[in-house]
């Protein structure tokens, strides 16, 4: 796992046992340890066992993957990965393009942070003018329904569509209700 995962998420869980960084699976030449590939359960198919590594994508795949996705990639298997026989490569950067299918008019021009409720509306945050405003979308702009004047460096939404949020200088998290802006 990343460093990021293993210090933030799975910390507690994952105390008793051995962590690898993802990085170094596929490293372990000359070691004990060895990568069985059907303890891992693809990402994409929950329900199958992985197969084979993908050295192009840089991941363990399925059987499913194989046919879809990675479909001449350079594919290695078990033995070969765990003996060591293959030169890992660095994971890929890929282009993502983008298009744009709909754009909407606000009166916020840097918008910073954005948390969007279960209800479809969201809450917005302007850092450089010192605005949240909790919207809603209609037709090509953003409607406000509520607008607070206050900077925040952090935001989520809960289950009942109120926000918590941080301010600087505050070691507190505050909850605002959605529908009174308090």
């Amino acid at each position: 796992m990343c460093d990021k995962c293993k210090d933030g998420v799975h910390l507690g869980i994952a105390k008793d046992h051995r962590i690898l960084n993802i990085k170094d699976i596929g490293k372990q030449e000359g070691s004990k340890d060895t990568i069985i590939f059907s303890n891992f359960k693809c990402n994409e198919h929950l329900e199958q066992a992985c197969c084979l590594y993908c050295n192009t994508c840089n991941q363990l795949i399925c059987p499913m993957c194989i046919t879809k996705v990675h479909n001449g990639h350079e594919l290695i298997e078990e033995e070969d990965f765990n003996k060591g026989k293959v030169e890992l490569k660095p994971k890929q950067k890929s282009e993502i393009k983008l298009e744009i299918s709909k754009s909407y008019t606000t009166d916020l021009e840097n918008i910073h942070l954005i948390a969007v409720c279960s209800d479809g509306s969201m809450w917005m945050g302007d850092n450089t003018r010192s605005k949240l405003q909790h919207t809603k979308l209609k037709k090509n702009r953003t409607e406000v329904i509520t607008s607070l004047n206050t900077k925040i460096y952090g935001i989520a939404t809960t289950h009942s569509n109120n926000i918590l949020i941080k301010t600087k200088g505050e070691t507190k998290l505050k909850l605002i209700n959605a529908m009174t802006g308090r």
